[in-house]
């Protein structure tokens, strides 16, 4: 087992110099943000771009554990359409990176929508993404993180709900007790609606 460092935990040094200090203190293992922060890998990275960067892995001998995307599911179709566009492309690279799976997020709660239509929302997309994965033969794995802010994934029992009945060979969960601690509270608006 490789234990990993999310790479936001560096962001004031450039992609090389987190991970040699990061190999230089007993790591091996990497998560890389999909960020357009200048810092991090873009989701439109060029060729070049993810070459440098493998470089720099393969020169250190580190593995991805995972790509960390911010898009989301569960938003209405007229902006899910870019979103599962991006995810696509994340998963294209965290494949190219030999990531066995890529973070994707839950939309934020609306209470104009309300939690059944993001669910349903959440879900529809969500096998959406897996078709389009699967037609293009990507073999990363999206996985939903359980955090709380600016998306839905506060609680085990909301990430149970939405992914009830999907493949978990194809759309997982990335359990995260610290988060579930730390904001896995429920927001007033949606424990009403719920």
């Amino acid at each position: 087992m490789n234990v990993s460092v999310y790479s936001l935990i560096f962001k004031d040094y450039s992609f090389e110099k987190c991970i040699e200090k990061l190999s230089e203190i007993g790591y091996s293992a990497i998560e890389i943000r999909v960020h357009e922060d200048g810092v991090h890998l873009p989701v439109n990275a060029s060729q070049e771009q993810i070459k440098h960067m493998k470089k720099i892995l393969e020169d250190y001998g580190f593995k991805v554990s995972c790509l960390a995307g911010y898009k989301k599911l569960g938003y209405t179709w007229d902006k899910a359409e870019n979103e599962i566009k991006s995810m696509i492309k994340i998963g294209e690279m965290a494949d190219k990176f030999g990531a066995p799976v890529f973070r994707i997020k839950v939309a934020k709660y609306d209470l104009s929508i309300g939690y059944e239509r993001i669910r349903m929302l959440f879900r529809s997309q969500a096998v959406k993404l897996m078709e389009e994965l699967r037609s293009r033969r990507i073999n990363s794995i999206p996985v939903v993180e359980q955090h709380g802010g600016e998306d839905m994934a506060h609680s085990t029992g909301i990430l149970i709900d939405l992914f009830r009945g999907l493949d978990p060979d194809r759309i997982g969960i990335m359990f995260d007790p610290g988060n579930a601690v730390k904001v896995g509270w429920l927001p007033i608006e949606l424990q009403i609606d719920m």
